[in-house]
């Protein structure tokens, strides 16, 4: 398959130069350094991500090379880890080889990329771009007020590295997926939906999932456009009957998800109210939201909860409201409950978080942002988490543009209570890029390995080379733990020496 692809590659390319367009995009990284307190502390990690496209017409071809080499030559690889061709016209796409897509809002199947985001695997130190996709054919089409979307192919979870895979002859795409879905435009952009999934996960056993959902704006319908009012509601459960979309609790031990979202817009002010209800619905291969705040600010972004879709029910509520001429203000309350086992006490997370913007339009040079969050979150043992903090943001002179973050959290895990503080201060020109210091200090028992406090301290400096090229350099060091980028959530390991990391875009 990869060889077929790059002589398509080939090929298109030299058919009709004046008509085929090829871009690249590059990241490499270079690490001089290890796990904190780990020999050999000057280890040295190189690693390669290229991405190619060619576009003839109505065709686009591309490829996914990635490389990792390290000094201790553990796990190394050298390979082509995704390969595409794809023909699309006004109605029709199709797609053959690795792709990502949804099947509704995620329930049933969410296969996607976090750009820019390398990952570690865990206690092997092989590092590869995070992508779960699918190795096989997606087709979308329109005709009139309905889409229809097709799929067949083997799943890739993304927590496995091609060196690690290799190495153990490990799998990256296991077992198989069927399955699309029919959306239909109803009346006055409301529409119906029906997703269908077959997934073996293991080529033996089989699981055979269906959804139905509506979206709609009844504002909207009636033909009021002063205020808008959507909403979206999806049911999903193994073994569906059509019989079955009608009640929404499932008899017990059936796998099951639901799923109902509400938002008004009205003006400057924005409600929103979300409901979750998932039972044994952590299938893999599906990304059901999650109904968790993410935060702009660090400390409430690591200590984010993570969904546990094999039971967890819960809501989350926010509020926001822009003053003309001052600022913002932002509300949210958000809660889940479930139970890991039957013969556990249940467990619960709920969080509280306001958030104040001051950005005056009298005073355009700057703006402040002040914040308040508590949570609880017995998954992972937290009684209770109190943080707070600010930003500030101001013009210098030079043309710079200064910015402070301070933020404090009060943690009470078991029978330990702890405290944590980050600082950050950065400089950015908009020519020229930024440069950065930042600051963690946390009395975490579980951190500490010779003394308390423990400090992380690390320097960052990025800059444009030319129009093509953004050269960050970091040094120092990098603190593990939790990180969430839209909406996904991952482990990224510690890290102190040196690091560079080259993006390039043709």
């Amino acid at each position: 398959m990869t060889v077929l692809l790059l002589v398509a590659l080939f090929v298109l390319a030299i058919a009709s130069p004046a008509h085929a367009q090829l871009t690249f995009s590059n990241l490499l990284e270079v690490q001089l350094g290890n796990l904190p307190q780990t020999d050999p502390s000057n280890r040295v990690d190189t690693y390669e991500q290229l991405d190619a496209t060619l576009a003839f017409g109505q065709v686009r071809a591309g490829l996914r090379f990635e490389a990792d080499q390290n000094s201790e030559e553990l796990y190394p690889y050298s390979e082509v880890t995704r390969r595409w061709f794809e023909f699309e016209d006004p109605r029709l796409r199709a797609r053959i080889g690795n792709y990502t897509t949804i099947l509704g809002i995620g329930l049933l199947h969410r296969s996607f990329s976090l750009p820019a985001v390398v990952l570690d695997q865990p206690g092997l130190r092989s590092r590869y771009g995070f992508m779960r996709d699918v190795d096989g054919v997606l087709v979308d089409g329109t005709f009139g007020p309905i889409a229809v979307r097709g799929m067949q192919g083997r799943p890739n979870l993304g927590d496995l590295s091609p060196g690690v895979a290799n190495e153990f002859d490990l799998p990256r795409y296991l077992g198989s997926m069927y399955g699309g879905q029919v959306v239909g435009t109803v009346w006055r952009e409301s529409r119906v939906g029906v997703h269908y999934l077959r997934f073996s996960p293991d080529g033996v056993h089989q699981n055979e999932l269906g959804s139905g959902s509506v979206t709609l704006d009844p504002l909207h319908m009636a033909g009021i456009t002063s205020v808008a009012l959507p909403i979206y509601v999806e049911y999903a459960r193994q073994n569906p009957s059509f019989a079955d979309w009608f009640e929404f609790r499932a008899p017990p031990g059936t796998p099951m998800g639901v799923y109902g979202g509400v938002n008004l817009l009205w003006g400057n002010l924005g409600l929103s109210a979300e409901w979750k209800d998932y039972t044994q619905f952590a299938l893999g291969i599906n990304d059901p939201p999650s109904l968790v705040r993410e935060h702009s600010f660090i400390l409430p972004n690591r200590s984010t909860h993570v969904l546990e879709a094999r039971d967890e029910e819960g809501y989350q509520f926010e509020t926001s409201y822009r003053f003309d001429q001052w600022g913002s203000l932002v509300a949210n309350t958000s809660r889940a409950d479930g139970k890991v086992s039957a013969s556990l006490p249940p467990r619960r997370f709920e969080e509280r978080y306001g958030e104040l913007n001051f950005e005056p339009t009298r005073y355009p040079k700057g703006h402040f942002a002040v914040f308040y969050d508590y949570s609880r979150d017995d998954w992972v043992g937290i009684h209770s988490r109190d943080i707070t903090g600010g930003r500030v943001t101001h013009l210098v002179p030079l043309d710079l543009t200064a910015e402070a973050d301070v933020e404090g959290m009060r943690v009470h895990r078991g029978t330990v209570h702890f405290d944590e503080q980050y600082f950050s201060l950065s400089l950015t020109h908009a020519r020229l890029g930024s440069a950065s210091v930042i600051w963690f200090r946390t009395f975490d028992p579980a951190e500490i390995q010779d003394e308390l406090p423990r400090n992380y301290v690390g320097g960052v400096i990025s800059a444009p080379l030319g129009q093509h090229h953004v050269l960050t350099l970091f040094g120092g060091q990098r603190r593990e733990g939790l990180a969430c980028t839209a909406g996904t959530c991952y482990r990224v390991d510690g890290f102190e020496g040196f690091e560079m990391r080259l993006t390039s875009r043709f």
